[in-house]
């Protein structure tokens, strides 16, 4: 979809027993595009369905998340456990079987909603009376508690999962402005790099496969390090810290490199620079990757107590399609390059950068052939960029 997963989720989280035309309008998607994406979840078991309908409303297929869902759900919105997951949302086994007793007041009120505010914000509005109870109160103290916690991990947290997401997003949001704040310093300060361009992380998605796949980035730019272009993908990742969580993230990256979009968006390829927070967190991406099929691809970890200390351009990143290689600047990069047929990174032939103009990148094309590029990228702007073979392929505009 071209939304987020994490949307999808939120959605049927909130809205347990919501059928496809009702959650289309809710997510201002065409109706095929959300069918298409329920049939995969349901495919995976992230979500179930029920057949209901009344003498007022047609029969419909209505989904509900089940309990590979919760977990799924639980990860996708920021939640420690899918018991804080259950306690948030109407998700419990106790709410379900209440909902499921009173589903043509349910079914009613879904219906009139979608009608009258296609949007997941106006929604909220308008069917949270049937969340109602005499608990409610109690509930919301909670959710917005204030009073630190040490979690099993000995980390502080907040007793209010709302408080602690709020605080949690705002931590994200600062690290993603801190990262591109101090790449553009560096690059300043250093002649042969450069910012070109970078574009905020609400108009960072990109859907692909004709819209039924996404990625999320934090942020997507392009860069030149040490005179080779590296266009890339941001992920200012807090949330993912042990393998399950970590193989979660990378998944999306995995389909879209098997993508034809892939090489087409920001050509020779873009990279993702996965920032996380200590050291210990990058050696979990570096040996959940090296157990993955299939993870020979242009992803970086790093984290922020590295990149305090050496410089986003600096030998920071550890490559994850060549686990036993030291720390990368990422002008090393030209020592690589993307193998379109095997959908893989590989090391570049010796000389692969024309020693006569070693500004100028290999643009690397199919069966692992290179060529230089004939002029350089100006920005975020539609540009046809000729290989020596002839082969043309487009930059798209992140707009």
């Amino acid at each position: 979809m071209a939304r987020s997963d994490g949307q999808l989720l939120d959605a049927l989280s909130q809205l347990p027993f919501i059928d496809s035309a009702e959650l289309a309008f809710i997510l201002g998607e065409p109706h095929s595009t959300v069918h298409r994406a329920l049939t995969g979840l349901l495919a995976d078991g992230i979500v179930g369905r029920v057949s209901h309908g009344t003498v007022h409303l047609p029969s419909s297929q209505r989904y509900y998340l089940t309990a590979s869902g919760v977990r799924e759900a639980a990860h996708a919105l920021d939640f420690d456990t899918p018991s804080d997951f259950v306690r948030a949302y109407p998700m419990s086994k106790e709410w379900l079987t209440l909902l499921i007793h009173r589903m043509d007041a349910v079914a009613a009120v879904y219906r009139l909603a979608a009608t009258l505010s296609p949007g997941t914000d106006g929604l909220r509005t308008d069917v949270e009376f049937h969340r109602r109870g005499r608990f409610d109160a109690t509930i919301t103290r909670g959710i917005w508690s204030t009073e630190l916690i040490t979690d099993k991990e000995g980390r502080q947290r907040h007793v209010g999962h709302r408080t602690e997401t709020w605080v949690r997003q705002t931590k994200h949001a600062d690290g993603i402005t801190w990262f591109l704040s101090k790449l553009e310093a560096e690059t300043r300060e250093d002649p042969d790099s450069e910012l070109q361009w970078s574009v905020p992380t609400a108009r960072a998605d990109r859907a692909y496969n004709w819209g039924q796949f996404a990625i999320a980035p934090d942020a997507v730019g392009h860069l030149i390090a040490g005179g080779i272009h590296v266009p890339f993908y941001l992920e200012h990742e807090l949330r993912a810290r042990h393998p399950r969580g970590v193989i979660a993230r990378l998944r999306p990256y995995s389909r879209y490199c098997s993508s034809t979009e892939h090489e087409d968006d920001q050509p020779p390829f873009p990279v993702t620079l996965f920032v996380v927070e200590t050291e210990e967190v990058e050696d979990t991406y570096v040996s959940t990757a090296a157990r993955m099929t299939r993870m020979s691809l242009p992803i970086l970890v790093s984290c922020t107590p590295v990149l305090s200390t050496a410089g986003i351009l600096r030998k920071s990143w550890r490559p994850l399609w060549q686990l036993e290689s030291p720390r990368l600047a990422l002008s090393e990069l030209r020592a690589y390059q993307w193998d379109s047929l095997y959908q893989r990174m590989r090391q570049s032939p010796v000389g692969g950068i024309d020693s006569a103009d070693t500004s100028l990148p290999a643009l690397h094309g199919v069966n692992g052939t290179s060529s230089p590029i004939s002029e350089d990228f100006q920005g975020p702007i539609h540009r046809k960029i000729s290989y020596e073979t002839g082969v043309t392929c487009r930059l798209t505009s992140q707009r």
